[in-house]
C-alpha cells in the first residue's frame, strides 16, 4: 500500500493507524506495543466501557497487558477489570476531587500512604496472560521510607523513596517474561511511603489500554493536579492515543446556572484545550480522540411532581420524596425528564476544542440514539441505563464500547484501502428496541 500523503498534524488518528498497521505486520517478529490512555469521569472510573474497548482491541491486535490504574484501593468501591487490587495494614487514602484536597496528585488523582512496616499493596492480573514488565509510580521526599517489591512471592528489589526534594518517580521493572501474576509492594521501615499508580505490561506485542477515571470529575479537576507529576506519569506510559471522556458533570452542574452565557462555553472549551495540551506536552506524538458527552436527563424541578413515599434503606423504613409516577408527562409536561441545554453547550465546546487541537471526535449521544435516548435505554428490558439519567448499566456501557471499536476498525480498514481517515458512525440496532439508528 502506498504511504498516505496526509500528515499527522492535519489528520487525527493517522499516527495511531500507522502503528496499528506495523503491529499487524510485525507482532510475531518483535516486541511492539501500542499504548492508549483513556481519561475521564465516572463513565471511565467504573472501567466497564473501557474494559470492553480494551478487550476488543486486544482481540484484534494482541494483548499488550492490563496497563495503568491507581495503586491499592484509593476508595472502598474501587474496582477494575482484568485485575484485582487489594491492600493490608494502615493506609491513608487521598483523592483529589475536592478543591481543598491536599496535594500533590499526579495522573490518577489519588494516592495511598503508609508508614507501618509490613503494610502491603497487591495487584493480581487476571486472564490467561501474565505480565513481563511493571511500572510503579511513587512519591519521593526527604522523610521517605523503603518499599520492597515482590513478584509472585519473590523479592525483586527494594526501592528507597527518600530524596532531597519531593518528586514523582516512575520505576519500570523487568520480570519473568509473560508469566508473572502477582505484584506486591511492602513497606519496610517506620517511615512514610506514598504510592500513586501501577501499570503492568505483557511480554508479547499488542495494545495496552490504560483507564484513569474519577467519579464526579470535570476537566478542571484534572487541571488542579500537579502538572509536573501528571506529565511524568503520562510520559512513563508513552501513549500513542489520548482519549478523553468528559462533559457529563460539567453539563449537570452548569444546568444549575440561571444564565448559560457564551462566556461559559468559552471557559469549558479552553479548559479542555488546556487539559489536552498538558497531556500532549508529555506525549507530543500522541493522537487525540474526544468522546462527546453521553445523553443526559435531568429530573423535573417542579416540586408538585413529587410525593413522599416509604422506602427501606439499610433495614430501616424512611420517608423520602420520589417522582410521582401517577402523573403523566403528557398531561403534566412540567413533570417530564428533560435534556439540559447545558449538555449542548458542552458538546459544542468539545467539538470546538477538538477542531483547534486536531483531535478526532466520536458522538456518544448520537450513538445512543440521540436526545432523550438515556431514558429509553433505562426503560428497556433488560435496562441499558440506570434510573438516574446519568449512568449506564453494565450491558449499556459494553454496547457503547462495542460501537466505538466498530467505528474505529471501520475507519482503520477504510484508511488502509483509500488513504483517507473518516471516523463516522455505523451503528447497529440497539438491543431491545425496534428503532434502527444506523445510517
Amino acid at each position: 500500500m502506498e504511504e498516505s500523503p496526509l500528515s499527522t498534524k492535519d489528520v487525527p488518528l493517522l499516527g495511531l493507524f500507522g502503528k496499528l498497521t506495523a503491529l499487524k505486520r510485525d507482532w510475531t517478529e518483535q516486541h511492539r506495543l501500542v499504548s492508549i490512555l483513556h481519561v475521564g469521569d465516572s463513565h471511565v472510573a467504573s472501567d466497564t466501557m473501557t474494559a470492553e474497548i480494551r478487550r476488543l482491541l486486544q482481540r484484534e491486535f494482541g494483548n499488550g497487558g492490563r496497563g495503568y490504574a491507581l495503586a491499592g484501593k484509593p476508595w472502598r468501591s474501587f474496582r477494575q477489570e482484568q485485575m484485582k487490587n487489594s491492600m493490608g495494614g494502615e493506609w491513608q487514602r487521598t483523592v483529589g476531587l475536592r478543591k481543598d484536597a491536599e496535594g500533590p496528585f499526579g495522573l490518577g488523582g489519588g494516592r495511598v500512604t503508609s508508614s507501618e512496616p509490613g503494610a502491603w499493596i497487591e495487584r493480581r492480573v487476571a486472564g490467561v496472560q501474565g505480565f513481563s514488565e511493571a511500572t510503579v509510580t511513587f512519591l519521593s521526599h526527604p522523610e521517605g521510607g523503603r518499599l520492597r517489591i515482590l513478584v509472585d512471592g519473590k523479592e525483586h528489589h527494594v526501592l528507597d523513596t527518600r530524596a532531597d526534594e519531593s518528586a514523582l518517580i516512575a520505576v519500570r521493572l523487568i520480570v519473568d517474561a509473560g508469566k508473572a501474576r502477582l505484584l506486591r509492594l511492602e513497606v519496610v521501615d517506620n517511615a512514610p511511603v506514598t504510592v500513586m499508580g501501577i501499570a503492568t505490561w505483557a511480554a508479547e506485542s499488542g495494545v495496552v489500554y490504560h483507564a484513569v477515571g474519577l467519579n464526579g470529575a470535570e476537566a478542571r479537576t484534572f487541571l488542579r493536579f500537579d502538572e509536573t507529576m501528571t506529565r511524568a506519569e503520562v510520559a512513563a506510559l508513552a501513549p500513542d492515543l489520548l482519549v478523553f471522556t468528559l462533559g457529563t458533570n460539567e453539563a449537570y452542574n452548569l444546568n444549575k446556572e440561571e444564565i448559560l452565557s457564551p462566556t461559559l462555553f468559552e471557559q469549558q472549551r479552553d479548559k479542555l484545550l488546556q487539559l489536552i495540551g498538558r497531556y500532549r506536552g508529555a506525549a507530543p506524538k500522541a493522537d487525540c480522540l474526544l468522546l462527546l458527552p453521553m445523553d443526559l436527563a435531568i429530573k423535573p424541578a417542579d416540586r408538585s411532581c413529587y410525593k413522599r413515599v416509604r422506602v427501606k434503606r439499610r433495614g430501616r423504613w424512611r420517608r423520602s420524596w420520589r417522582l410521582n409516577k401517577e402523573l403523566s408527562p403528557l398531561e403534566h409536561p412540567q413533570c417530564a425528564w428533560s435534556t439540559p441545554q447545558s449538555l449542548e453547550i458542552m458538546r459544542i465546546a468539545a467539538m470546538e476544542a477538538a477542531k483547534v487541537a486536531a483531535c478526532a471526535v466520536w458522538d456518544q449521544q448520537y450513538a445512543m440514539g440521540g436526545e432523550g435516548s438515556i431514558r429509553r435505554w433505562a426503560k428497556m428490558d433488560p435496562p441499558l441505563a440506570g434510573q438516574d439519567g446519568v449512568h449506564l448499566r453494565l450491558k449499556g456501557y459494553r454496547w457503547l464500547g462495542n460501537l466505538l471499536v466498530n467505528d474505529l476498525l471501520s475507519a482503520f480498514d477504510n484508511w488502509k484501502k483509500t488513504g483517507r481517515i473518516e471516523l463516522q458512525t455505523n451503528y447497529q440496532m440497539i438491543p431491545g428496541s425496534e428503532k434502527d439508528v444506523s445510517h
